[in-house]
């Protein structure tokens, strides 16, 4: 595969440029940061934020992450409006989750620290039957995950998107392709 070229953000620049869609109450505060002086947090119902990327089959996603509770999603991918799949966090056990077509493909032993920053890291291809997703949590390698990851005709992912479902979420350091 070429190597698509990579971005990266912290919030530094104090504001919401990065992001190619905000929805809702997407704020970059200076009240709680992984690192530097802005960190982004989505702090409403109905709140989410995207970021456009080229589109390709295969993506390396690298961000801090922090929640004040669980049932949340952490992170999806999409091509357009499709979500092809994302990382979860299950309400009851705090357990992260990957998914593709809308349903849980593996769970993690590792449950997520609540009001702690972790570093998640996430590579995903999309294909029938040689596709890939994987998650490493702080360094550790926690989930792998080979199979189908192409939930219909959709080949590549195209942007990524943040979405505040149940508590407020905080982001920081992104890196993709990077």
């Amino acid at each position: 595969m070429a190597r698509v070229p990579g971005t990266t953000d912290g919030a530094e620049f104090g504001d919401l440029l990065y992001w190619s869609t905000t929805a809702g109450t997407v704020v970059a505060q200076t009240s709680v940061v992984a690192s530097g002086i802005y960190a982004y947090s989505l702090q409403a119902t109905y709140t989410n934020c995207s970021k456009s990327i080229p589109a390709a089959s295969e993506y390396y996603f690298r961000f801090r992450f922090r929640t004040r509770d669980y049932n949340t999603d952490v992170i999806k991918w999409r091509a357009g409006a499709t979500i092809l799949g994302g990382v979860y966090l299950e309400s009851t056990t705090g357990k992260w989750q990957v998914w593709a077509w809308g349903q849980p493909m593996v769970a993690s032993t590792i449950i997520c620290p609540l009001d702690t920053w972790i570093m998640v890291e996430v590579h995903v291809k999309i294909d029938d039957s040689n596709g890939i997703i994987e998650l490493r949590l702080d360094g550790v390698d926690d989930i792998s995950f080979n199979g189908d990851t192409k939930p219909g005709a959709d080949t590549t992912i195209d942007n990524f998107l943040l979405v505040y479902n149940l508590s407020w979420l905080y982001y920081d350091d992104f890196a993709v392709n990077d």
